[in-house]
């Protein structure tokens, strides 16, 4: 039996998409080592690389009120990607978060914050 390039391509999505709630686990599992002042080595040694990092620019981090230098974030997807693009300056409410100050420490870290409204009025 042969195997179509089309059919590879579908089982490699499907093992992809089957790893994405092992990633979530793992961040919820880990989450709770995170302390203030932990080095980045620290950090990803917990809890793996970032799904993405923001670089704040001096005019980024005046229009945060100075909030932060450098943020990684766990958990994005194609949405929360967007999103930050859009936004750098703030965090979407679906993934974890670590902000580090200017010696590269952890400042500040938050997980993700449970939507208040459904995405749509007939779905609770």
């Amino acid at each position: 039996m042969k195997t179509s390039p089309a059919g590879i391509t579908i089982l490699l999505l499907a093992a992809m998409l089957m790893c994405i709630p092992a990633c979530s686990q793992r961040h919820e599992a880990s989450f709770g080592g995170l302390e203030q002042g932990m080095t980045r080595d620290q950090v990803r040694e917990l809890l793996g690389a970032p799904s993405t990092t923001f670089y704040a620019t001096e005019e980024l981090r005046a229009e945060a009120g100075g909030a932060y230098r450098e943020r990684w974030q766990y958990g994005d997807n194609l949405s929360t990607r967007a999103t930050g693009a859009m936004f750098p300056e703030s965090a979407p409410d679906r993934v974890w978060v670590v902000v580090f100050d200017e010696d590269g420490r952890v400042a500040s870290f938050r997980t993700p914050r449970p939507s208040s409204e459904p995405w749509r009025d007939d779905v609770k």
